[in-house]
Parts: C-alpha cells; structure tokens; sequence
C-alpha cells in the first residue's frame, strides 16, 4: 500500500510552525525540488539518485527495497 500525503496534509502539518523553521530529510537527503508529475501530483525530488541494484544484489538483500546515493558514488552493487 502507497501512503499519500496531499498538500491539505502538509499544510495541517505545517500549521503551526513558523515561516523560517527549517525541514530536514532522514537519510542525509538533499532537497531538489518540486517537480510536475500529472494534473494533480508533484514529485518531490532529491539531489541523491536512485540505484538500480543488480538481479544477483536483489537475490541476497531482498528486505533492500532502494538504494540512494550522491550522485556518481554507485558503480554495480
């Protein structure tokens, strides 16, 4: 199952919390930016990318669902 998250939600979330609070990501993430997805979603993105884990990787580490890193740090894993 997807969690959703819609702009009504951050804004409730956010509600209270002042124009100049920061937003921090776990993962040691970089915000990128917002992007257009359809009609009605926006991606947020990440300055970290996405690896492609090879068949052999999947195999042994199938709890790994995604791997990130700064960009040029994945060779083949």
């Amino acid at each position: 199952m997807t969690e959703k998250l819609t702009v009504g939600d951050l804004k409730h979330l956010l509600s209270d919390m002042s124009d100049d609070t920061e937003i921090s990501f776990s993962g040691d993430l970089t915000f990128y930016r917002f992007r257009r997805w359809s009609d009605n979603e926006f991606l947020l993105e990440f300055n970290e990318a996405q690896a492609a884990p090879s068949e052999n990787f999947r195999r042994r580490h199938p709890y790994i669902q995604v791997s990130l890193g700064k960009s040029g740090t994945f060779k083949n894993i």
